[in-house]
């Protein structure tokens, strides 16, 4: 930085010397100070994110990292292994579809294209997109418990106004999967 001030130090002086141009100190660090804002503008770095092409680049880039990661869970789901041990089912209304897997659970939303998860041990987590489809497995009525393991999901009476609860007994981790924002909750 000092030697960047040195060279734009001397470019005035030699400045005054060769014109009638007469500028105070104040003056000459304002335009200074003007000149390293247009210089660091044409940069090439656009602080508004960067041209179209790059934004639709990046969010490109994101999306199918989000792709790449619910097929990873949809695979998962299919593995022999996990198919046999885990328990699938779906709430009444049709929008929430959840699996209990042998090492923890996951619950999606359907309306709100978000799924709700928690295993190996780990605090719960609300990723984007729907991994599971609202008629996933077996019907679970209203008011009903489906178990395995150390986890037990709850799908409330049909007159309460909650969310699908999982939580794992050997943990403590689960969620209250919700299409309204207000019920959810990662614990």
């Amino acid at each position: 930085m000092q030697r960047f001030v040195n060279r734009y130090d001397r470019f005035f002086v030699d400045l005054r010397r060769k014109s009638s141009l007469r500028l105070g100190p104040v003056a000459a660090w304002a335009v200074l100070g003007a000149l390293v804002i247009v210089l660091v503008g044409c940069g090439g770095s656009d602080s508004g994110g960067g041209t179209a092409q790059q934004q639709e680049l990046e969010q490109a880039r994101r999306e199918g990292a989000v792709a790449a990661h619910r097929q990873e869970r949809i695979a998962e789901l299919q593995r022999p292994e996990v198919s046999q041990a885990s328990r699938t089912f779906h709430s009444p209304s049709r929008n929430i579809g959840c699996a209990i897997l042998p090492d923890g659970a996951l619950c999606s939303v359907v309306t709100s294209n978000e799924t709700f998860v928690f295993n190996h041990g780990a605090p719960a987590s609300i990723e984007p997109g729907a991994v599971l489809s609202g008629s996933a497995g077996d019907l679970a009525p209203y008011g009903s418990t489906v178990r395995a393991g150390s986890i037990v999901c709850s799908i409330p009476a049909a007159p309460e106004r909650r969310g699908v609860t999982c939580s794992d007994s050997a943990t403590g981790h689960g969620f209250e999967a919700s299409r309204i924002a207000a019920r959810q909750s990662t614990y």
